[in-house]
């Protein structure tokens, strides 16, 4: 994948939207996630032996109830070769609509499932330290053992009890006895 595409892509879609941003961010989302789910429609829409009028006749199908602009840049997207880009691209466009409200997505990750109001009371201590709006995901992974690992773009904040023996086994090794 070329992050570098799928930004490319996507501010251009966000520069040609004109309105609903949040809307047409979901679908977009929506049908990167269909895509990803049934490896078969990558194949279908990247195969040569189709047309392009039969690849646009299949989209027009697979993205029915989505907007026009959005099946209209799907289409773009399967004719510059760049479907295996797509959720790249509805991700970079997600954090374009998410930027424009002055939020920003975050996942918060711990061992075991948060109530509400622990999951609300850490979020509002991440936005705090980041002075940002977050729009949170909480994913449950076992394997971090405790503690908790926020990620907000391109930060992470890791206490989680893995990391920490990690770090303490990696201290261990470099001693010398």
């Amino acid at each position: 994948m070329n992050a570098n595409v799928a930004q490319k892509y996507a501010q251009a879609l966000f520069l040609t939207v004109e309105t609903q941003y949040h809307q047409k961010a979901e679908q977009l989302v929506m049908i990167a996630q269909q895509f990803t789910q049934q490896p078969i429609v990558f194949r279908l829409l990247e195969d040569p032996r189709l047309s392009i009028e039969q690849k646009n006749s299949f989209l027009q199908e697979t993205c029915q109830g989505a907007d026009q602009i959005i099946i209209e840049f799907m289409q773009l997207v399967v004719k510059n070769q760049r479907v295996r880009e797509i959720s790249a691209i509805a991700d970079y466009f997600e954090a374009l609509v998410l930027k424009v409200n002055g939020q920003q997505k975050a996942t918060v990750t711990t061992a075991t499932k948060l109530d509400e109001a622990t999951l609300a009371t850490l979020i509002k201590a991440v936005e705090t330290k980041t002075a940002t709006k977050l729009v949170a995901t909480h994913v449950v992974d076992p394997s971090i053992i405790g503690g908790v690992k926020v990620s907000v773009g391109a930060q992470t904040f890791d206490d989680s009890f893995a990391t920490k023996l990690q770090k303490l086994q990696s201290d261990l090794q470099k001693m010398t006895v």
